[in-house]
């Protein structure tokens, strides 16, 4: 359609700011460039143009009227205004028209100017004259202004720069923050908000969509998380994407449930089912009975195993219970809910009675939804609802009617309300008296130390002095019944293991524990596989354990020993298990450190250093990995990593 503009004043022509410098010119700072007519314009048509950095308008229809100074330009004759790449025209204006008028055959006509459609993109404007004469006035009152602007700055914006961090690989546990930023193609950052979303958005993770944090949990998986640029003047949105691999912390080492015996194992964190021993009944699932949801936990009948436990698979029928704490009390959570007790009102009153719920949250002042938990000098637990201590968590047996409720404390005990036990998950830790008591011990999850079980991290290695051999420090890092963070790997010992082989149970803790802080070279690889040091310089990798042979001489008691030839990485077995990785650069002098020893009562006694020169003091050992000087009694001697008989 076209557009018609009335000459009614002088026009000048003017051009928006040149915003790239690299077009160079006297226009690099206008945001618009004006033309006119020039005072010696030639009287007859001819080819004639003005031609800037930026804007070019071509006149060859135009002539000057030499008899009134008046500017003209004859029927069917056009001004045609062109611009260059990466440019567009938004506006050209025409000043001083005394008579006639323009058409365009796009943009907007308004008060003798014409405005180019908001999501065009204008290269080239062609005006016609639409009358008999386009008639303006006098020089220098006359003029063409246009408007122009990068396409950038216009409504056709750009694609930002958009970087975000690299893509990672952690370990459980591990933190990585993911970072992005939005720069224009001179590395400024540009205005705008990043949003940080993550897929999948549910799994053993936690992440701050605000921050881009991201904490990996107990277990592997990837994911993969997303910045998303919301864009700014002459920028578009973007998104970019970085990939996070967590690794397969390998297969769990908890085995069953337990039975607490002591209040110390009472922990926020830990799994329970709440079990009737004597009848082999565990609580169950809540069903919605009523219309108001309330009433009562099933009973069902789970398997007991040797000392104090239930299977592990009782999980899927029972209802497991964790422990969160709530100021000094603890609040009952399950995958259904919190448990809580149940009010109803009658006749205007309150009652508090036996039955129970479930219930989305809790609150240190909603105290129906609170309870204590103490274990009795028998073992029992007693589970009371805080916001009235003379109910408690009990199971009523009669008959074929077996239920969990919220009865009244003075029945427990009772025929028809027999005790109740907590049953905590468990892991296994098993320790050896062959081994003298000791063991490492690695799990992907945090857990409660055992009773008469310490746990020793491996701190440094102190370089032997005149002939000593070198000596591996260890310090005491946890003590029963303190709680362990996940993979955290630990040299463990046991005083009744040294004694007679012994089974250890460790409650299973499922919240963030704060990790050990001292040095600790002891490391652990929970998805088996060959030993691999996260440690940044070369070491060598040591096992415990006790190479027996028929050959006395080849005989060597327990110990941390290479697991391969030079120290290199082995094969791990046993994910549950730890290493020692020590950096090579630990050994002055060349030597290499090719076992720690220990003595029978299970003491660290040095690690045997292999002189690499000829000229070393060479080291004596018995059978037993003691260093040994003065005169020899008769018996078999290491010396030199080869046997010698002394009669």
């Amino acid at each position: 359609m076209k557009r018609t503009i009335t000459l009614r004043y002088l026009f000048t022509l003017c051009v928006m700011t040149l915003i790239s410098a690299f077009y160079g010119g006297n226009l690099a700072s206008a945001e618009e460039v004006t033309f006119t007519f020039p005072a010696d314009m030639s009287t007859n048509k001819g080819s004639y143009s003005f031609t800037g950095d930026i804007i070019t308008i071509d006149l060859s229809s135009v002539k000057r009227n030499f008899s009134n100074d008046q500017i003209y330009v004859y029927s069917s004759s056009t001004i045609t205004v062109t611009c260059k790449d990466a440019y567009k025209i938004t506006g050209v204006s025409f000043i001083g028209v005394q008579s006639g008028s323009l058409t365009c055959d796009a943009g907007t006509v308004s008060s003798n100017a014409w405005t180019a459609d908001a999501s065009a993109s204008m290269k080239k404007v062609v005006f016609t004259n639409g009358s008999t004469y386009f008639k303006m006035g006098k020089y220098p009152n006359n003029g063409i202004k246009v408007s122009y602007e990068l396409e950038s700055s216009a409504s056709e914006s750009v694609d930002p720069d958009l970087t975000i961090s690299p893509d990672k690989t952690l370990d459980c546990l591990e933190s990585y923050t993911v970072a992005a930023v939005a720069t224009d193609g001179s590395g400024t950052s540009l205005d705008g908000t990043i949003e940080y979303s993550i897929s999948p958005e549910s799994g053993d993770f936690t992440f701050n969509k605000e921050t881009g944090v991201f904490k990996a949990g107990l277990s592997g998986g990837t994911y993969e998380v997303t910045a998303s640029y919301s864009g700014t003047t002459g920028y578009n949105s973007a998104t970019a994407t970085c990939t996070i691999t967590v690794d397969d912390p390998g297969v769990s080492s908890w085995k069953d449930y337990r039975m607490v015996t002591a209040q110390n194992q009472i922990l926020e964190g830990v799994q329970y089912l709440l079990v009737s021993t004597d009848n082999m009944w565990a609580m169950g699932d809540i069903p919605v009975l009523y219309g108001n949801g309330q009433g009562y936990a099933e009973a069902k009948s789970v398997s007991g195993i040797s000392n104090n436990g239930i299977s592990v698979n009782a999980e899927y029928s029972a209802l497991p219970i964790v422990l969160e704490k709530v100021g000094e009390y603890y609040a009952l959570k399950t995958t259904k809910g919190y448990i809580k007790g149940y009010e109803t009102i009658s006749f205007g009153e309150t009652y508090f009675t036996n039955d129970i719920e479930y219930c989305e949250t809790v609150s240190s002042e909603d105290l129906i939804s609170l309870w204590t938990v103490v274990i009795d000098v028998n073992g029992n637990a007693v589970i009371r609802n805080v916001k009235d201590s003379d109910h408690a968590l009990m199971f009523y047996s009669f008959s074929d009617d077996r239920k969990f409720k919220n009865y009244g404390y003075s029945n427990y005990g009772t025929e028809n309300y027999p005790y109740v036990q907590l049953y905590a998950k468990s892991a296994e830790m098993s320790i050896s008296q062959d081994a003298l008591g000791y063991g490492t011990y690695a799990v992907n999850f945090a857990y409660q130390m055992p009773a008469g079980v310490k746990g020793y991290a491996i701190e440094s290695v102190k370089n032997g002095e005149d002939g000593e051999d070198a000596k591996l420090q260890k310090v005491e890092a946890y003590n029963a019944g303190d709680v362990v963070p996940a993979l955290t790997p630990l040299l463990v010992y046991s005083e009744e293991a040294a004694a007679a082989s012994k089974t250890y149970y460790p409650i299973v803790i499922y919240k963030d524990v704060e990790a050990y802080e001292g040095d600790n070279y002891l490391e652990y690889k929970r998805n088996g596989g060959m030993t691999a040091s996260k440690q940044e310089e070369p070491v060598y990798y040591y096992k415990l354990t006790k190479k027996a042979s028929v050959d006395p001489a080849e005989h060597k008691p327990l110990g941390f020993y290479w697991g391969a030839e030079n120290g290199e990485a082995f094969s791990l077995n046993n994910t549950s298990s730890a290493y020692l990785a020590l950096p090579k650069s630990l050994f002055a002098n060349g030597s290499l450190a090719s076992a720690l020893l220990f003595d029978e009562e299970g003491q660290a006694t040095g690690i045997q250093l292999t002189p690499t020169t000829e000229n070393n003091t060479q080291a004596i050992y018995n059978l037993q990995g003691v260093r040994v000087s003065g005169k020899l009694a008769k018996g078999i001697y290491i010396v030199n990593g080869k046997k010698v008989y002394v009669k």
